[in-house]
């Protein structure tokens, strides 16, 4: 799927160098379109602006994600992606191509997904917290598993699908990358006394009902 970047700076040198890369951009899916301040041309994925653009200015009126680099990251309102300078038109692509892809897959979950005993997983942020209020944050990789399960409810999901689908591994990979991530997040959902809430099954893993 195609992702669309607007980006507003009143920086020359910015957007050209961003455009001299064109191609970098749209072997990810990403088409990049020049707007200038409150005007965009075509709807958007991500808004991408510099410390030149009011941030708050940019902010109101859409709904786009807003990726903001600079060297400062504001105080008050907050960009959904950060990016300090120098930075290299790289990381750039690959903090954009990531963005748009973690915004359409939590487009697909609820806001909240309850977990066993109680315990509430807020995946666009990773703030799970159990009944007593107590807090953790779940990285993005373990959320996407989370929200995995939770699409197949009772019935669980296979080891080979969630390494295809979360983890992007090919048919048939060898690797115990999801063992390894499946003890490790066990061990923190333990810190919320929520640690049986993934349950291994034949050949996968379910979400305990809650």
């Amino acid at each position: 799927m195609t992702k669309n970047i607007a980006i507003q700076s009143e920086h020359k040198s910015f957007v050209e160098s961003l455009i001299e890369n064109k191609d970098l951009f749209e072997n990810k899916g990403i088409n990049l379109h020049v707007s200038s301040e409150g005007a965009l041309e075509t709807e958007c994925n991500i808004l991408l602006i510099d410390t030149s653009v009011s941030f708050e200015a940019a902010k109101r009126g859409t709904n786009a994600l807003i990726c903001l680099v600079g060297d400062r990251e504001p105080k008050s309102l907050k960009p959904d992606l950060f990016l300090k300078t120098p930075v290299r038109i790289g990381k750039i692509v690959d903090s954009l191509e990531a963005l748009t892809n973690q915004s359409t897959y939590f487009k697909n979950l609820p806001e909240k997904i309850i977990l066993f005993e109680g315990g509430v997983l807020t995946p666009k942020t990773g703030r799970c917290a159990n009944k007593d209020g107590d807090t953790i944050i779940l990285t993005e990789k373990e959320c996407r598993f989370i929200g995995a399960l939770y699409h197949k409810e009772q019935a669980g999901e296979t080891r080979n699908n969630l390494l295809r689908d979360v983890w992007e591994y090919s048919e048939g990979v060898e690797t115990h990358t999801l063992e390894t991530h499946v003890y490790r997040m066990r061990k923190k959902l333990e810190t919320l006394g929520l640690g049986q809430a993934i349950e291994t099954i034949e050949n996968g893993y379910r979400l305990k009902a809650s």
